[in-house]
């Protein structure tokens, strides 16, 4: 297990950072317009969820909880295999739809100033890598659901090495356009899906092999769930939620696509990129917590699911929360310093320092989703986020058509907290009892720590004569402060996980 989390946290990592190295380079080659366009991408990427249907959430439910009887086992393959021809015919959908509507899109949508054939040429292409990547992320819920994260994160670092890497090349030394940009991503697309398809081929023979070695007196067993009628329960459900999710984490990046310029939507979207990282943090927790708590409720081993789900939200608070008040003391010097531009990186931070922030709570909220997910209470979730959504999609479009961009980040805050304390204290509250008021403070005192010594670092102006000791070195010494708290209310913690027991489940 620790091999396997220090792989996906490496892999996400170098995924989070690599870009940040190049994005500035990228920028300053394509122009900050230009860019606009690969960040519109980036958010088509995410609205690609909407297509999924929750079928991918379904599955790596499936196939955690029904690959250690053969017979079991094969039903979901031949289950996959099924619905993966219907993605296929999705995904043709999906690119005939981008190029048929693609002067609509250039024209009527986008508020650009560039060459009309070339954002034609892009957005045609862009349709064809969303099919690819929209089949790409099926394929991978079957090597989630059998815990081979690994594979997908050891090929993630080579895939983002070409992205960015081999973007860049191709704009410095060959073609400074966004045709050649996109052509480079459309190759590298068709790879990512002939190497995830191969991944999934070697974890299907390899375990089913073992399978058919193992004497297992249960081979005989199959599983309920694995009825047509129950997938298709639990898929509905999941997509719902889905759905939603995808619609109001978007909802501010598609009004202000068409309400704000190009320019502005595109610094908006770099501060959407700093957030991301907290995300692609989150995954690999995601990916290993989502099968593996699921799993450990079907086998009723109720100790060791309180002290995984509990030590990895503790965990997660430990560590992200101090970029809150990070973001807000030295966001500007640190986003300046990226971009090698002191005006655009306070005009970023404008947008990044409250997106971080809110990005940083929905990680918390995203707990409170494995912990519904995992004990098959899914569907109170998702009328609680239907709810919710309900009320702020509509807020958010008239936010960012007659606010802008600042107060579309504000609110986004504002509404995040929100639902955090009101339903996700709720839910902790009700399934977990004592712990939700340990992960409240804890999180609360984390968060007021790091504030006072950030604050007294720029107050006092220490190490500010050295720049990057300055903007690094602060993180840093919080964190070796924050350690040496925990540290010493370890105890205390330990006392309070140990009470904690799951409430109206049976196990």
């Amino acid at each position: 297990m620790f091999k396997k989390i220090s792989i996906l946290y490496a892999s996400q990592l170098y995924r989070a950072a690599f870009p940040l190295l190049l994005v500035p380079l990228i920028i300053g080659l394509l122009g900050t317009e230009r860019y606009g366009i690969v960040s519109f991408f980036t958010m088509l990427i995410t609205l690609m969820g909407l297509l999924d249907a929750g079928i991918s959430g379904t599955f790596v439910k499936l196939i955690a909880t029904n690959k250690y009887q053969l017979v079991s086992f094969a039903k979901v393959i031949s289950l996959f295999l099924r619905v993966f021809c219907g993605f296929v015919f999705i995904a043709c959908i999906v690119a005939f739809i981008f190029n048929y509507f693609s002067l609509f899109i250039v024209n009527d949508w986008l508020k650009t100033t560039l060459s009309n054939n070339e954002t034609l040429f892009c957005i045609k292409l862009i349709g064809i890598i969303l099919a690819l990547l929209y089949l790409r992320s099926y394929l991978q819920s079957f090597i989630n659901g059998m815990e081979r994260q690994d594979l997908i994160a050891l090929w993630g670092m080579v895939y983002t090495t070409c992205f960015y890497g081999g973007g860049y090349i191709v704009l410095a030394y060959y073609s400074n356009s966004l045709a050649a940009f996109f052509k480079v991503l459309l190759a590298l697309s068709v790879l990512d899906v002939i190497v995830t398809a191969y991944c999934v081929y070697y974890v299907m023979r390899k375990h089913n092999k073992q399978l058919e070695e193992k004497d297992n007196n249960n081979s005989l067993y199959e599983d309920d769930d694995l009825s047509f009628g129950k997938v298709i329960k639990f898929s509905l459900q999941l997509s719902g939620l889905s759905m939603i999710w995808v619609i109001a984490s978007q909802v501010d990046k598609i009004a202000l696509s068409t309400y704000t310029t190009l320019t502005n939507y595109t610094q908006y979207q770099i501060g959407g990129q700093l957030s991301a990282v907290i995300l692609t943090l989150v995954i690999p927790l995601s990916q290993i917590l989502l099968p593996r708590l699921s799993a450990l409720i079907k086998e009723k081993n109720e100790k060791q699911f309180i002290s995984l789900f509990s030590y990895s939200s503790i965990a997660y608070v430990l560590l992200l929360a101090p970029l809150v008040p990070y973001m807000n003391v030295f966001g500007n010097e640190l986003i300046a310093l990226w971009l090698k531009n002191d005006e655009l990186g306070i005009t970023v931070n404008l947008y990044a320092k409250w997106l971080v922030s809110a990005t940083f709570f929905a990680g918390i909220m995203n707990f409170i989703f494995i912990l519904l997910y995992s004990i098959g209470k899914l569907k109170y979730h998702f009328y609680a986020y239907a709810s919710y959504s309900a009320l702020t999609i509509p807020l958010t479009i008239i936010i960012a058509k007659y606010f802008g961009p600042h107060w579309s980040s504000i609110f986004y805050l504002i509404h995040t907290v929100l639902f955090l304390l009101i339903w996700g204290g709720y839910c902790l509250h009700k399934e977990m009892g004592s712990f939700v008021i340990t992960l409240t403070l804890l999180t609360f005192f984390i968060l007021l720590l790091s504030t006072l010594i950030f604050e007294s670092i720029k107050r006092f102006s220490l190490f500010s004569d050295y720049k990057y000791v300055y903007i690094f070195g602060s993180p840093l010494i919080n964190f070796v402060v924050l350690s040496v708290g925990i540290l010493v209310l370890r105890n205390y913690i330990f006392q309070a996980i140990a009470k904690v027991n799951l409430k109206n489940i049976n196990i």
